[in-house]
């Protein structure tokens, strides 16, 4: 009983890493397509 106490707060832990991972991605793209990317705008005027 208590090996399986112990391997289901390990998924849990698994899980929850995989899921803040997926956060941080997530913001990352969120960043770099509303902030950064929004600044480059190629014009030919600009060379």
């Amino acid at each position: 009983m208590k090996k399986k106490i112990h391997i289901h707060k390990l998924i849990d832990k698994v899980i929850n890493i995989v899921f803040w991972l997926c956060m941080i991605v997530a913001l990352w793209f969120f960043v770099q397509v509303f902030v950064f990317a929004s600044f480059k705008i190629p014009s030919d005027s600009m060379e």
